[in-house]
């Protein structure tokens, strides 16, 4: 009989008891059980105000659970909870919308950016736009609640999988998504709490170079392990690898200090001769360009330019975020064009006046009036999917924060089908089928040109970004600057929420060097605000509702404690303890406890106890 300490982590209002673990599979039953459990932690912090509900992730599992927690990780790609589009969520105390993956990191990466405005002055919006956040953003801990709860997931399956040696070509995939969420920790945040293990408490925080460096390895592994071909449109290839590789690279000198424009070209060229070329054939009576953003984006050719694509299907797998969320928030009111979605849209989101820049001369400003099928021709780029008719007012440096009609909207996502011609009004649908492409091989061209032209090959960047500029039906000058390789990147994705990505590696978001000329600023922010702060919650590492047997701990003392209320699954019975003192919380005899909520520090005693673990046949 073997006798377990077990690690009992105490996060804000919640006590959530984790394991470590080794795991292995028990004769033919491929039930897995916890054995070798060594190691205590224990955290006190009452600060709880945000937590994870770790319920939605089967971490004591069956082997044959694994397929759903696969499905599940990439599911919270999309989904934010349990339920679709919303209920029972991940992420407690935060608007649940507004905790999707796409959408949390769209908020961080645009809201402060030049690329537009965002009118509903929600909780943590404004500070966002105004460049004055500190660490209790609401936003800011969302996103960081968001990827540390995807990562749980990600390891979780990668733990279990790969200790008994079991969907390995899933493995590779998990492991890449992995480091996708690695690789946003790394950008928007100085330091995280990335991990490869499990865990519902604050880990020690590793550095933006200690991140680097894993994430560096683990992609030039991934790069020689995953399909040279895709098996199927919502995974990845190799070149998905490369291309998060390429990335990596072009942003080594934000990250680490020091440039590795070198190595950012050569992954990029290899993505560029990859298995994914740019979109350029158009199925129907859209540019190829539009056709990226719309509906039927999953079968209408351009699929070939996405290394990474987050699946929208309107009925299997919808949130309040994703395409749902970047198509309503451009569209407002009966007189924009029909955009296949019921309702009239959220108008929440229009142009910055530096996007229409990148686009638009000063007279085309002040006179054109168009929508998304008339403005390409108009401004001469398949890119400029803005709309603005007669009540639209001319945009300018200084327009009104909470008037969508104060300038141009962007059009840029749709749930129209490129089957249908351009004045056709199908049925609406409530959930969109748009897929988000979330990685385009058209960033490996762009890549690829930016670092050729910091080489001292500023033809050679000339010449790729024509590439580019010929597909939307743009003209391209002779020579080219730094300034136009910015535009260029702003021209390309604009409305893909990376801007502030490329704003930091330019030296135009904060520093010295930059100048901010947007949304009513015209000043330089600190080095400082080129990242956002990590929350110091310890409790977003805390579970809702977490369920665990077969564990035991004893509160010896606790200040100021509110009742407990624990529940014994032999007997269906909850108790009310109201004398901490001593009190006996969990234990294999009281079969599965639910977690015990309190507001105020506490200790605990932990106690050796056996653990014999109901096995069939065993």
């Amino acid at each position: 009989m073997k006798k377990s300490l077990l690690s009992i982590i105490i996060a804000g209002c919640c006590i959530a008891v984790q394991a470590e673990e080794l795991w292995h599979v028990v004769g033919t039953d491929d039930y897995i059980k916890k054995e070798c459990l060594d190691k205590i932690q224990v955290v006190l912090d009452s600060s709880m105000d945000y937590s994870f509900n770790l319920s939605h992730i089967p971490y004591i599992a069956r082997v044959s659970d694994l397929q759903q927690l696969y499905a599940n990780v990439f599911d919270r790609l999309v989904q934010t909870g349990a339920i679709m589009p919303a209920g029972d969520g991940d992420i407690a105390s935060i608007d649940e919308g507004t905790t999707s993956f796409y959408r949390t990191l769209w908020y961080l990466n645009e809201f402060p950016a030049d690329g537009g405005s965002w009118i509903w002055q929600d909780p943590g919006i404004s500070d966002l736009q105004e460049c004055r956040w500190n660490s209790n953003n609401i936003l800011i801990i969302g996103t960081y609640a968001r990827l540390i709860y995807n990562l749980n997931l990600q390891n979780a399956f990668l733990e279990v999988a790969s200790s008994n040696n079991v969907y390995e070509e899933e493995q590779k995939q998990v492991r890449f998504v992995r480091a996708l969420t690695a690789w946003y920790l790394l950008d928007l945040f100085p330091a995280s709490h990335f991990t490869t293990q499990v865990v519902t408490y604050r880990t020690s925080s590793m550095s933006r170079e200690q991140l680097y460096c894993w994430l560096e390895n683990e992609l030039l592994e991934l790069a020689l392990i995953l399909p040279q071909t895709r098996t199927d449109l919502y995974h990845v290839d190799a070149d998905a690898a490369k291309m998060l590789l390429a990335r990596l690279y072009l942003n080594a000198e934000v990250y680490t200090g020091t440039p590795q424009w070198e190595k950012a070209s050569l992954y990029a060229e290899q993505v560029m001769n990859g298995q994914h070329p740019l979109h350029t054939i158009s199925s129907g009576a859209y540019s190829p360009y539009q056709e990226l953003f719309m509906g039927d984006n999953d079968a209408n050719g351009s699929a070939e330019e996405v290394l990474f694509m987050l699946k929208q299907d309107g009925i299997n797998a919808y949130s309040y975020g994703g395409s749902t969320f970047v198509i309503n928030m451009t569209r407002n009111g009966s007189e924009m064009p029909y955009f296949g979605l019921s309702g009239s849209g959220w108008g929440c989101w229009r142009a910055g006046y530096r996007l229409l820049q990148a686009f638009a001369s000063e007279d085309a400003l002040n006179t054109l009036k168009g929508t998304e099928f008339s403005m390409p021709s108009a401004l001469g780029d398949d890119r400029a999917l803005f709309y603005a008719d007669q009540s639209y007012q001319v945009p300018s440096l200084s327009h009104d924060y909470t008037n969508f009609t104060a300038t141009w909207s962007v059009n840029k996502f749709t749930n129209r089908y490129s089957t249908e011609p351009i004045d056709a009004f199908s049925t609406p649908s409530s959930w969109p089928d748009t897929d988000i492409p979330l990685m385009r091989s058209a960033e490996a061209w762009l890549t690829y040109a930016e670092a050729q032209f910091r080489l001292g090959n500023p033809q050679i960047a000339r010449n790729t970004i024509a590439v580019l500029r010929s597909r939307a039906h743009a003209d391209t000058p002779a020579a080219i600057s730094e300034e136009y390789i910015l535009d260029e990147w702003l021209r390309e994705f604009h409305t893909e929420g990376r801007r502030r990505v490329d704003l930091v590696r330019f030296h135009q978001f904060a520093g010295s060097s930059a100048i901010r000329t947007w949304e009513n600023h015209t000043q330089r922010f600190a080095d400082s605000r080129q990242t956002f702060p990590m929350p110091e919650l310890t409790s977003v590492f805390a579970p809702k509702h977490y369920i665990l047997p077969n564990y035991f701990a004893q509160i010896i003392s606790c200040e100021n404690c509110n009742p407990v209320e624990y529940y014994n699954a032999e007997n269906n019975t909850y108790y009310t303890v109201n004398n901490w003192l001593n009190v006996v919380v969990g234990g294999a005899s009281l079969g599965t406890v639910y977690p015990i909520m309190m507001d105020a520090p506490f200790q605990l005693e932990l106690v050796d106890v056996p653990f014999t673990p109901a096995i069939d046949g065993e």
